[in-house]
């Protein structure tokens, strides 16, 4: 039998034995070397002494000023209402309402006339059958739309109306809008109907109103502020400060990639014109406290204090050509400890002019401090002679850095990007010398995105004469339905001047007029902007650099300041993903079909 083996386990407790009852012994921290650590301090140069104190408080004076009007190319200049974000009222597209959305509008109306108005369903099925036949939904037709659309359309045919187009054409007027829905009937309405529509009318009108806004628009319509030959948002807003002799103010807007409109997605102008110049409310004095800037990582300001290991610094691999990377990295652990951040409450569409800041340290002592940008270079100095401004706008006709901070009535980081609707790719073809419009996604009629490879789905793809087992001739390749060609072509214009100057453009083109079926065609709203259907879609070539660009519609939400809710849809223009390829070929044998 194994001998059987017995563990025992013990411990050793270790205490203190105080040899006294006062613990400031302990706590007084002796230093036995302290001549060490007034040498440390001395090669620190720590003894180095300056006439200067610490920030006790600061005071400024701004001059504030609204921003009043806002405007674009070929849109009236017009009052800048701050009731929604700025996002919402220049970059939103019109609103053009999906089957769905027209298909609730005009159930909630026979809703009401059956329950509020009493009307009986043999009425109400009559009415459906006239307004049908005047407000009839735009349902999608086959080999345009996908299979969900069809499918959607043989469901709802012949049993409801477009409710969106009756909200517009009979207008916001309740007291009219009976008549107004009567007059466009081709079976007019009974007493009894005209009596019940007559009854409902302000009701629906109101709902329509607090649910949806406004009716639609009578045709699919891009953003004021779109420049489809451009493929970006231009637009400015000004205000009536004076800004020079005979001047006011103005603010050229381009959203950043994500659509957002933050202060520094604006540029400064002169804008001359009739409007009399101000010059801005000039605030009271305002004391206040500044704060030292802290962000993730930043060395302790005090001597002595341990410090986290967070941020490894010692992690970093700067090469040799990382500049930047190397300046921020001196700035961070250097002059971190040196800024300070002063409160300032402002509200939203303001701008502030801030030329002047009083400093008083703890001695009493008062430093006035000017704006960094307004230190004349020094004429001996071979750098350039503009001045660096890190929270300053740009001058986008090369005049002076602008003296002002500006906050724009936008909702910026609080906006909440959602489904994107459409995308389209513009890529370089170099083989085939041709620029395509890839319509990877589209919004169908129920407002949801379709992949535009399904659109090739069942698409003959061969060419020539299928009988027999010659050789077949092919005048072109099939390219994919959703890949639609730009050619460059030569157009003059009209320069500012009035001389006349020649452009190349890219023009949507047809890749085979001999063939009526298969041709790619552009069915979202990208590729399609209004009077393209006569005139065609024309880019400027100079748009589409060498690795193309990429082109969404995305919905966009957002709260504002007195907490109401805004959603919208928006365009965002970002880098293509280099040059591709269709096979586009033309003239070729092919095998014969087995």
């Amino acid at each position: 039998m194994a001998d059987s083996k017995v563990s025992y386990t013990s411990w050793t407790r270790l205490e203190p034995r105080p040899r006294g009852n006062s613990l400031a012994e302990g706590l007084a921290a002796r230093i036995r070397d302290p001549y060490w650590m007034l040498t440390r301090q001395w090669q620190l140069g720590e003894f180095q002494g300056e006439d200067a104190g610490s920030i006790a408080w600061a005071e400024l004076a701004p001059v504030v000023t609204k921003l009043e009007r806002w405007g674009a190319a070929g849109v009236a200049d017009a009052a800048l209402p701050f009731a929604a974000p700025l996002e919402r009222q220049a970059l939103a597209e019109p609103d053009a309402f999906d089957l769905p959305t027209r298909i609730e509008i005009a159930e909630a109306f026979l809703l009401l006339l059956r329950q509020s108005a009493g009307l009986p369903d043999a009425d109400c099925k009559q009415l459906v059958f006239a307004l049908e036949a005047v407000f009839p939904l735009p349902f999608a037709t086959p080999g345009d739309r996908s299979t969900d659309d069809l499918a959607f359309a043989a469901l709802w045919k012949g049993r409801t109306f477009d409710g969106a187009e009756l909200w517009r054409q009979g207008g916001s007027d309740a007291t009219k809008f009976a008549a107004s829905v009567d007059a466009r009937l081709v079976t007019k309405l009974s007493p009894a109907q005209k009596q019940a529509v007559t009854a409902v009318a302000d009701r629906f009108v109101k709902w329509a109103a607090d649910v949806y806004g406004t009716p639609p628009a009578p045709a699919l319509a891009d953003p004021p502020t779109w420049d489809s030959q451009r493929i970006e948002y231009g637009w400015e807003v000004s205000s009536r400060v004076a800004y020079g002799p005979g001047t006011c103010l103005a603010l050229n807007a381009r959203p950043d990639h994500d659509a957002e409109l933050e202060w520094y997605s604006f540029d400064c102008r002169k804008l001359t014109g009739s409007a009399a110049a101000t010059l801005g409310t000039q605030s009271p004095v305002r004391r206040v406290i500044p704060t030292h800037i802290r962000f993730h990582g930043m060395p302790s300001a005090r001597w002595w204090q341990f410090e986290g290991g967070s941020m490894g610094f010692d992690d970093l691999r700067i090469d040799h050509v990382d500049l930047p990377k190397l300046l921020l990295l001196d700035f961070m652990l250097v002059y971190s400890n040196d800024w300070y951040a002063l409160p300032l409450e402002l509200d939203v569409g303001s701008i502030c002019f801030l030329d002047q800041l009083t400093v008083l340290d703890v001695f009493g002592i008062s430093n006035n401090l000017a704006r960094a940008e307004a230190t004349p270079v020094p004429a001996s100095s071979d750098g350039p002679t503009d001045r660096f401004s890190v929270f300053g706008l740009s001058s986008s006709d090369g005049s002076a850095t602008p003296s002002f901070f500006v906050l724009p009535p936008s909702a910026a980081g609080g906006v909440q990007r959602g489904t994107v609707l459409e995308k389209v790719h513009f890529v370089r073809d170099e083989l085939a010398g041709l620029v395509w419009g890839v319509e990877e996604l589209i919004e169908d009629r129920h407002g949801q995105p379709w992949l535009g490879r399904d659109r090739n789905a069942g698409r003959a793809t061969g060419g020539g004469d299928p009988a027999g087992n010659s050789l077949r001739y092919q005048l072109a390749s099939k390219v994919p339905s959703n890949w639609v060609p730009f050619v460059p072509v030569l157009r003059q214009s009209t320069s500012v001047s009035g001389a006349s100057l020649n452009r190349i453009l890219l023009e949507e083109a047809v890749l085979n007029e001999l063939e009526v079926d298969g041709n790619p065609v552009p069915l979202g709203r990208l590729l399609n902007p209004p009077g393209s259907e006569t005139t065609g879609y024309r880019v400027f070539e100079e748009e589409v650099g060498g690795d193309g660009m990429t082109v969404s519609r995305a919905v966009y939400r957002s709260r504002w300041i007195d907490g109401s809710l805004h959603s919208w849809v928006a365009r965002q223009r970002l880098p293509g993903g280099g040059p591709g390829s269709s096979g586009l070929a033309f003239d070729r044998l092919l095998p014969p079909i087995s």
